[in-house]
């Protein structure tokens, strides 16, 4: 099956490409919304059943932002904006990737390629090792 390649990395072996990758943080989301999250007023109101359990995690939720102001929960559409344009970001970063247009069998193809090329070229250093060893002993 022909398919059009698109630029990869064994192209143009003379010059490696730099791929830019756009920093960890742009996908970490999850620690962003666990703080607002935890900063959400828990107070309980009347008449709402609450866990008695004193093992239970909520302790070590308030913990570990102790600094942490409290939100008010009419304040989280505010609060939640930062985290919601970040999320926004996210495919327009993933589409800047190379190659994520390619399918897996695509990539698969490539791969089995490449894997091939270096069968060849291991084949051919082992043929030019034992043509070396076949010299030794004739000159030596």
């Amino acid at each position: 099956m022909a398919h059009a390649k698109t630029s990869t990395v064994h192209d143009s072996p003379a010059q490696p490409q730099s791929i830019q990758f756009p920093p960890p943080q742009t996908f970490d989301i999850l620690p962003p919304l666990h703080e607002i999250l935890s900063r959400i007023d828990h107070t309980p109101t009347v008449g709402v059943i609450t866990d008695a359990d004193p093992s239970s995690t909520d302790n070590d939720i308030d913990d570990a932002y102790t600094g942490a102001q409290p939100l008010d929960p009419k304040d989280l559409p505010n609060e939640v904006l930062p985290l919601r344009n970040k999320c926004k970001r996210v495919p327009r970063e993933i589409e800047k990737l190379p190659d994520v247009e390619r399918s897996v069998e695509e990539q698969r193809e490539e791969i089995g390629e490449l894997e091939e090329g270096i069968r060849r070229r291991m084949e051919v250093l082992r043929q030019v090792s034992q043509a070396a060893e076949k010299m030794q002993r004739t000159l030596g």
